[in-house]
């Protein structure tokens, strides 16, 4: 009898942006490999941007990393 099943696998290689779905990936103590690595920093206030303040960041989820 199996816990789980994995059904999709999603890594956000940038925090509050779009994520990309995989086949497979790495796991490591901190999760997946590349999983929210990166963030946009706001220049004024030094603070990372987060889709959490939607009123100052209305956009975040239209945009991906390439």
């Amino acid at each position: 009898m199996a816990d789980g099943v994995v059904v999709s696998l999603w890594r956000y290689p940038l925090k509050s942006m779009q994520g990309e779905e995989l086949n497979a990936s790495h796991l490591s103590g901190r999760g997946l490999l590349g999983d929210r690595a990166l963030a946009l920093v706001d220049v004024e206030t030094g603070k990372v941007v987060s889709a959490k303040d939607p009123r100052k960041w209305p956009a975040m989820f239209d945009f991906r990393g390439r």
